[in-house]
Formats: structure tokens, C-alpha cells, sequence
């Protein structure tokens, strides 16, 4: 059995012995600099009167600070800020003095703070709106893209409460050209798709597809939406670069109302009122199909629209029929990322949930089979939510025998752990995520 606190003591020796050997007198000095949070993630999940923010782990960071404010633009000046956070998750409206009001949407963004070089600039800004009915689900949790030859198998975690899922993909389609595509997947006990073929939502080429190519690095992410209740009158349009409005057409339904507007080549845009009630619906669905076709069975699916809403890629003079339908969306889940190859690295591995005796966790995870064969695996380890192979402490472990189970003696702390497996192509990517707390 490896033991992780061994190799983390090591490595904390090394980075002691590197940090104490100065530069030479020949070497300028290089001024210190906060850290830095590029690409670094910020997910929201709405709740009654409170929002729950996370984010990774960040390099060199020693607190964070959420900065939030119902009012754009959202800056450090102008956001009301909460300080010493040490990680991720916190729950704004639920302390002293954090005041959420239901239906209203709140922007949040946050910085990472390292002592000696400063704070970070601010993330990338995400909304979210509390409200006391209907609650959206979780986002989906431990998203993760596993590469393939020509095709890739995300997974992910169940949600409670969740009726279907929206898989989203984006890649690069040019040198500066960023693509998106999604499929509606319904709620299934694996949890766990493969994607080979992607069918476009919405933008140049609805309702197209297009196939994975190996080396092409893709991105995806996942909402998790509830269970729909009916849909909306439906009305036509034929996109054409003539102005006019058809509509509106009500039945009470979902909407008060829906009309839909032309003037734009190959595009219509659709325009709604809410209903005006205690639970009225805050998040939607457009459907929409070739008139023609007098079938509903291969509508195309737009998820979590506002109003108005404008549908591209149809083909002019062709009417096409839209209908809303509700649906309460969760917020989107952190990124995973996976190129498919013709020698693609094994799966990841799955985690059982952790054992604690005293200090000492056991982990558990099954055998990944693979060609080739896989010859060790890695364990990571990080004291936030969102471990990955960039923010963990890693450690080896080989030479092990079915059933796979390491031991970790680790400090007092909360601990979020994953694993990987290795072969000759590569390391898999993360597993599912657990945690254990030693007291």
C-alpha cells in the first residue's frame, strides 16, 4: 500500500529545497504576481432566497473572495464582497447581512488571494436568480469526457429531481471560429453517453450533424432540467427577409402569449409573456419542426430560452411551426475536456465511497480494463471541491491486485480525492470525485 502522506511530505521537501535555492546575482529580480485565475470556472445553483457558488481549486491561492451585485456592470468597486473564503462550495443568503430576494438575478464573480503577491483579477461573471418555486436542480457533478477513436463517452453523476439532461460540445471549427453543439439526453441509470455524432441547437447548420475527429479537442457540459408540464399554442413562420409578425397566439398553458417575428435571412425570432402568477414558469423550451412535415416527432429543441429568442439556421421559404414548452433548467455543469484518438488512454476509474478508521482513508475503485493493459494508477488529492490532475497532489500506485484499494493517512481536514489509470497511451481522465473528512 502507498501511503499519501509519505509522498506528500516528499514533495513538500522538494519544493522547500527549490524555493530556498536563490537566484544567482547574475539573474534579475521578478516581481511577484497574484494568482492567476484564466480559465478557472465559476458554477451557480439557485436556491430559496440563496445561491451556491463553486469553484476549483486555484494555484497559489491561500483565500478567495465572491463578489456580487444585481446590477451589471460587476466590478470590485461595485460588487458587494465576501472575503476569507478558504474553498468552494459557500452559500450566499444564508450569513448576517446577505440579503437574496427571490426572482431577482444576482451576478456573482470571484478572485483568488495569495498573501504575499495580491489578489487575482475577476473571473468571468455568472448570473443566477433565487426563487421559491420551482427550485432547478443541481447542476450535474463529476462531468467527465473519456476519449475514444472517433467518439467520446461522457459521464456524470444522477441528480435528484432531474427528468433529462442537455449535453452541450464546443470545439474549434477555424483558427478562430468556436462551434456548439447539443443533444437532449433522457434520465438514465448509468448516466454515462457516447458521443459520436453531435446535433447542432442552434446557429448556421440546425439540425445538421456532424462526427468527432481524432486530435480535435473538444469541451463539454451538461444542465440537468425537470420534467416538462404541456406546451404552448404553436405558430408558424416562414424566414424570409420581408418584416412581419405573426401572432400573438395563446391558450394559457405555459405563456400568456407567443408570436414570432421575420425580417433576417434564415432566421425567426420567437417573443413571449410570461404568465403572471405566484409559480409562473421561469425557464423554457423551443421546439420547433418544418410545418410541412406535420409531425412533431423530430422537433428540434432549443433549452433554456428567454424572450425574444432568435432561431437560425432554417431555410427561407419553408414554414416552420414553434411551441414553448416549461422546464426548470439547473445552471451548466464545469467543463470536461477529451480528444479523441485512434489510441485513446483507458477510461476512468470509478471510486467507491472512502473508509475512514482514525487518520487512515481506504480507497476502493474498480479494475479499468483496457489495450493495453493498464499498468498503474494516480491518486489526487486536494482540499476543494473540483480535483484534477493539474490541481491535485498526485501519488502512484502499482502492483496492485483485485480489489484496487490504497490507504491514505492524511492531517486533520476535508479532503476531495480522484483517481486515474495509466497504459502505454496516456492517463485516463479523472474519476468521479469523493470526500472524507478526518477529525
Amino acid at each position: 500500500m502507498k501511503k499519501l502522506s509519505a509522498y506528500l511530505l516528499l514533495l513538500s521537501l522538494i519544493i522547500i529545497f527549490l524555493s530556498a535555492c536563490g537566484s544567482s546575482d547574475d539573474t534579475p529580480p521578478v516581481t511577484p504576481s497574484p494568482p492567476s485565475i484564466l480559465g478557472v470556472q465559476l458554477r451557480a445553483e439557485a436556491g430559496d432566497g440563496r445561491v451556491t457558488l463553486y469553484w476549483p481549486w486555484v494555484n497559489g491561492a491561500n483565500t478567495y473572495k465572491l463578489y456580487y451585485s444585481s446590477s451589471l456592470p460587476l466590478t470590485k468597486a461595485s460588487g458587494t464582497p465576501i472575503t476569507g473564503l478558504i474553498s468552494a462550495p459557500y452559500t450566499v443568503g444564508i450569513h448576517t447581512g446577505e440579503v437574496l430576494n427571490n426572482g431577482t438575478t444576482y451576478y456573482f464573480a470571484f478572485s483568488a488571494v495569495n498573501t504575499s503577491t495580491g489578489e487575482s483579477d475577476l473571473s468571468d461573471i455568472i448570473p443566477a436568480t433565487p426563487q421559491s418555486s420551482p427550485i432547478p436542480p443541481e447542476f450535474p457533478k463529476n462531468v467527465r469526457a473519456n476519449a475514444g477513436d472517433g467518439k467520446v463517452t461522457v459521464t456524470w453523476t444522477p441528480v435528484v429531481g432531474a427528468d433529462h439532461y442537455t449535453l452541450y460540445c464546443m470545439w474549434l471549427s477555424g483558427a478562430f471560429s468556436v462551434s456548439i453543439g447539443g443533444i437532449t439526453i433522457p434520465e438514465q441509470a448509468t448516466n454515462s453517453k457516447v458521443v459520436d455524432l453531435m446535433t447542432w441547437i442552434t446557429g448556421t447548420g440546425a439540425g445538421t450533424t456532424t462526427g468527432l475527429t481524432n486530435g480535435i479537442l473538444y469541451s463539454f457540459s451538461l444542465m440537468a432540467e425537470t420534467a416538462e408540464t404541456g406546451h404552448s399554442a404553436v405558430v408558424s413562420a416562414t424566414p424570409s427577409t420581408t418584416t412581419g409578425t405573426i401572432g400573438p397566439v395563446s391558450d394559457g398553458a405555459v405563456v400568456a402569449s407567443l408570436s414570432a417575428k421575420t425580417g433576417i435571412s434564415h432566421q425567426v425570432t420567437i417573443t413571449w409573456v410570461p404568465l403572471v402568477s405566484a409559480t409562473a414558469n421561469t425557464s423554457y423550451n423551443i421546439y420547433y419542426y418544418p410545418t410541412a412535415d406535420g409531425s412533431t416527432v423530430n422537433d428540434k429543441k432549443i433549452p433554456g430560452a428567454t424572450s425574444p429568442w432568435s432561431v437560425s439556421g432554417l431555410i427561407d421559404g419553408i414554414s416552420y411551426s414553434f411551441y414553448l414548452t416549461s422546464g426548470t433548467a439547473s445552471s451548466i455543469s464545469f467543463a470536461a475536456l477529451a480528444t479523441p484518438s485512434t489510441t485513446p488512454p483507458p477510461m476512468a476509474p470509478v471510486l467507491e465511497p472512502p473508509t475512514l478508521v482514525d487518520s487512515t482513508v481506504t480507497l476502493t475503485w474498480n479494475v479499468v480494463t483496457a489495450t493495453p493493459d493498464v499498468t498503474s494508477y494516480y491518486v489526487y488529492v486536494g482540499t476543494a471541491q473540483g480535483v484534477t490532475k493539474n490541481t491535485g497532489a498526485p501519488s502512484l500506485v502499482s502492483d496492485l491486485t483485485p480489489p484496487l484499494t490504497t490507504d491514505a493517512t492524511l492531517p486533520t481536514g476535508t479532503y476531495y480525492i480522484v483517481v486515474t489509470a495509466v497504459n502505454d497511451n496516456g492517463e485516463s481522465t479523472e474519476s468521479n470525485e469523493v470526500s472524507v473528512t478526518v477529525p
